[in-house]
């Protein structure tokens, strides 16, 4: 819904004569969104899908300022970087660990996000009409994921990159003991 809101500014800007901001629509949205249901301020995927959008929209160009090559792999990891930083006090209030990982997959997957955006298009507007192409659609989409995920970054090396917070807390701890005794 925060997505349609969005675009949908995006839409009727230009119609009326007005510039689109996307902080602006991205406010908007937010204060529709909880106004219809004011308990989605403490969902926590509500939370990461306004702070990924910002992390976007805010971080990301100032990312590129900073490196002024623009090449596809370094955008996706500027991207990446973006999102997670931007995102990390939700899931570390939320899931009580760090994904160090998630920079790996996101380079990963960020190259394919056009065509799987097509695709899930092409499966809303193909679902009931031809169930085929809509399935075949989905197909395309799981093994596009499979293949990005599966040969470039495998599972059990994901595994390895995840920092739980009370590890984090322990270190912090002996850290603090052993220093604060030179």
């Amino acid at each position: 819904l925060r997505a349609i809101i969005m675009f949908g500014f995006g839409l009727i800007a230009p119609l009326i004569n007005r510039s689109h901001d996307r902080f602006t629509s991205l406010a908007v949205a937010g204060i529709c969104l909880v106004g219809i249901n004011p308990q989605l301020i403490e969902d926590a995927g509500v939370q990461l899908s306004f702070l990924a959008v910002l992390g976007i929209i805010g971080l990301y160009p100032t990312f590129l300022s900073i490196h002024q090559q623009h090449m596809k792999i370094a955008d996706s990891v500027w991207i990446s970087f973006a999102v997670s930083y931007i995102t990390l006090p939700v899931i570390m209030q939320t899931y009580y660990e760090i994904p160090m990982y998630s920079l790996i997959l996101n380079v990963c997957i960020v190259p394919f996000v056009p065509t799987l955006i097509g695709l899930g298009l092409l499966i809303i507007m193909c679902g009931n009409l031809l169930p085929v192409v809509a399935e075949l659609c989905a197909w395309l989409i799981k093994y596009i994921l499979l293949f990005s995920l599966c040969f470039y970054v495998p599972t059990f090396v994901l595994s390895l990159f995840s920092l739980p917070i009370l590890h984090l807390l322990f270190l912090n701890i002996i850290y603090e003991h052993y220093y604060s005794k030179i």
